[in-house]
């Protein structure tokens, strides 16, 4: 038995010793790749988001503590005056097989904790920085308006940092 293959004849034992020498010499290429890849990263990409190296909030709002600012929800929906807050977030996993991967990773707000004076939440130095104002919608708690000024922010990869009216 013959086979035609782009023209030429090939016996059946050619076949089978060059399809595993092709293997064979992709084996060592292959290796190489899977070593400079990982699963899972623990540094942020150099075009990442500001959000996603340093994951805070500064948080402006005008919204009334509540259980002290120890526990969710935070801010409550009566008003108070003015408070000043730094929101401490955990990032999505940015793995390459994590569901952040394909645009489902989820932010989580973990602590906040007040701030005397919006001047002690930007780093100091005469140096501009870019700023990224968010102001949630209608009927919103604090928690989800936080969140999605993560999400904002770490889609567009804002390179500045993100702040929150509430």
């Amino acid at each position: 038995m013959r086979i035609v293959r782009h023209g030429c004849f090939m016996e059946p034992r050619e076949t089978g010793r060059r399809w595993g020498l092709g293997i064979l010499l992709a084996l060592p290429l292959l290796a190489v790749l899977a070593g400079c890849t990982a699963l899972t990263s623990a540094v942020a990409p150099f075009d990442a988001a500001e959000l996603s190296r340093n994951p805070t909030l500064i948080v402006a709002t005008t919204r009334k503590p509540a259980n002290g600012m120890r526990a969710r929800p935070w801010f409550g929906t009566e008003r108070a005056s003015g408070t000043f807050a730094r929101a401490k977030l955990v990032p999505p996993d940015e793995g390459r097989f994590s569901l952040s991967s394909i645009g489902l990773g989820y932010w989580r707000l973990e602590a906040v904790e007040p701030v005397e004076h919006l001047s002690e939440m930007l780093p100091p130095g005469p140096e501009r920085r870019d700023l990224l104002l968010y102001v949630h919608g209608f009927n919103t708690t604090f928690e989800t308006a936080a969140l999605d000024a993560a999400r904002l922010s770490g889609a567009i990869r804002f390179r500045g940092e993100t702040m929150i009216f509430s």
